[in-house]
């Protein structure tokens, strides 16, 4: 279950499942994973046995609790 939109200043997000809701990129939007490496502008998720880089700006993620 993913949780209600929320800023996150800090945190730990390796490991946690994700969504995107929203990318100007339309192919992004619907994409689900778990999050495996975090960088300053990108977030690592591993999805049906892929590894995909998505930018963290543009980009709405959503996180399951």
């Amino acid at each position: 279950m993913y949780g209600k939109h929320t800023l996150f200043k800090a945190s730990e997000f390796i490991g946690k499942r994700v969504k995107v809701v929203f990318s100007p990129c339309v192919e992004r939007i619907g994409i689900e994973g778990t999050i495996i490496d975090e960088r300053k502008e990108v977030f690592v998720i591993h999805t049906n046995n892929k590894y995909l880089t998505i930018p963290k700006r543009y980009h709405v993620f959503e996180f399951a609790e």
